[in-house]
């Protein structure tokens, strides 16, 4: 339609013409002057914002993640983990 025929052509038009009618169409006023975002009161972000997984403690009391194998320190209330489930969290 617009006889746009490469990347560069695409991007310009996409940059310059499609987004402000985008934003013409669609944009709206916000309800209430300020800012809705709030401080976060929690300070374990890195948890939260992690993947979790959860792993089944093998017999030797080691999980595996990802072709590793890691070896799980003795607790203070037992001394292997085997067969129970741990949720193992990375970045």
């Amino acid at each position: 339609m617009r006889g746009i025929s490469d990347l560069a052509q695409a991007n310009q038009f996409l940059g310059t013409e499609y987004l402000a009618e985008f934003n013409g169409r669609f944009t709206v006023c916000a309800a209430e002057k300020g800012s809705a975002f709030v401080r976060a009161r929690r300070k374990d972000l890195d948890w939260v914002f992690s993947l979790q997984q959860e792993r089944t403690v093998n017999q030797d009391n080691t999980i595996s993640v990802e072709n590793r194998v890691f070896q799980l320190d003795k607790t203070p209330w037992l001394n292997t983990l085997a067969g129970q489930t741990v949720v193992h969290a990375s970045e």
